[in-house]
């Protein structure tokens, strides 16, 4: 729509010779009217997370969703989004050779993939948008949510949202609320083989009597 909105305007200076700026003004209308409906969205919920004690880095958890909607109305086309606190980005060497291997020559000049990646990493996972089945009035919704922890350390959920699109589907309307939450999540553990200790029970000379004395 943006595009359409740039070449209608710029097609469309002289009026006289042909008709682009009609959609030029076809345009403008449509993103105002999104634009006036996105502070128009309010929606009343409750919810409760149900989230595990532990997690490991690189093992997706799952953790459950009670959504209540206070809403006389309906509402469709929502999605539940969640934000996580970041700590203090930390060099890692691995993480920079391996960064620097998957980059074009473009991004390492530019560094924004770069900071982007540490910033994840800090937040310690990717944020949730996942969308959800509509939510009847009055009504409550459960739902499971999968994240991928990409760090060890705790992982701090800060805020919760639902979101929608306007009616045109140009603009996303967001409602977020303050959630504290916390989940442990452990290193990664690798599986070793089993350890073989060579050994057999020997007869010793004094026995128990000895072992007594010197323990």
């Amino acid at each position: 729509m943006l595009s359409i909105l740039v070449i209608s305007a710029a097609l469309g200076v002289d009026t006289r010779l042909n008709l682009a700026h009609q959609i030029f003004t076809l345009s403008t209308a449509l993103i105002l009217i999104s634009l006036l409906w996105a502070p128009l969205f309010r929606l009343k919920y409750s919810f409760q997370r149900s989230l595990p004690r532990f997690g490991t880095v690189g093992q997706p958890i799952t953790y459950r969703v009670n959504l209540t909607s206070q809403q006389q109305a309906p509402q469709h086309g929502l999605e539940w989004a969640e934000d996580f606190a970041a700590d203090k980005p930390v060099r890692s060497r691995a993480a920079d050779r391996d960064e620097a291997v998957s980059t074009t020559w473009f991004d390492r000049l530019i560094g924004y993939p770069r900071g982007a990646s540490k910033m994840r990493r800090a937040s310690g996972a990717r944020d949730v948008q996942q969308p959800l089945d509509s939510a009847v009035a009055n009504d409550s919704i459960v739902f499971d949510v999968a994240i991928n922890p990409l760090r060890r350390g705790y992982l701090n959920f800060s805020r919760c949202a639902l979101t929608a699109t306007d009616p045109l589907g140009l603009f996303r309307a967001r409602m977020s609320h303050s959630a504290a939450d916390r989940v442990l999540i452990r290193p990664i553990r690798y599986r070793l083989p089993d350890i073989d200790l060579p050994g057999s029970r020997r007869y010793q000379q004094g026995g128990v009597s000895l072992a007594s004395e010197i323990g």
